[in-house]
């Protein structure tokens, strides 16, 4: 388990070189296939904003996140969203906003149960330097469903397009309050 933790590591920092040489950082979910010590890699590298930050998002966002995404009814879903926007709003003994620091922080949140947790994870980032909103190119089919107000078919037709590397693609099934497509720094890379 060590070697195999050590060796998608090494393949993590290979894809971090590569993207650091490149002039044009990817804009959209990208993968990459490479092998490192005779092991074949498949690193996917998804920009920040095709996530949920619980920073910057808003509270209706958050709201479709827990509905759609935890299967929380609307009245729960809406005070949940309410109280994670709360907790980032509270000031610091600087008179600073607190912020999540790490997707755990979640977890300090009343009402946030680790089944609850353990659900919406692999949607959300702590990035602050995005619009809040969610780039669809860059975003997992999950997240595009709960973009979709639950509709899984339309979430999967827009993922075939994205991934066969379409380019004008369908995105009026989503909710338009929560579209991003400005590019973005930061990315979760994952090998």
């Amino acid at each position: 388990l060590t070697q195999a933790s050590a060796l998608g590591d090494a393949a993590v920092n290979i894809v971090l070189q590569m993207l650091v040489s490149m002039p044009e950082k990817p804009t959209r979910v990208t993968y990459y296939d490479l092998a490192y010590r005779g092991v074949q890699f498949h690193v996917e590298v998804r920009p920040n904003n095709g996530l949920v930050s619980l920073n910057t998002a808003s509270a209706l966002l958050l709201q479709s996140l827990l509905t759609y995404g935890a299967d929380l009814d609307a009245n729960t879903s809406e005070q949940l969203a309410n109280a994670i926007v709360a907790a980032r709003s509270q000031k610091d003994a600087k008179g600073r906003p607190n912020s999540f620091e790490a997707i755990e922080d979640l977890l300090s949140v009343p009402g946030v149960t680790y089944s609850l947790y353990a659900k919406i994870k692999p949607l959300l980032t702590t990035d602050q330097s995005g619009s809040g909103r969610i780039n669809p190119m860059a975003a997992p089919e999950e997240l595009l469903r709960i973009m979709a107000n639950g509709d899984s078919a339309k979430a999967s037709q827009i993922v075939q397009s994205r991934d066969s590397g379409g380019v004008g693609i369908d995105t009026t099934s989503l909710n338009a309050m929560f579209l991003d497509n400005t590019s973005i720094q930061r990315f979760r890379i994952h090998a």
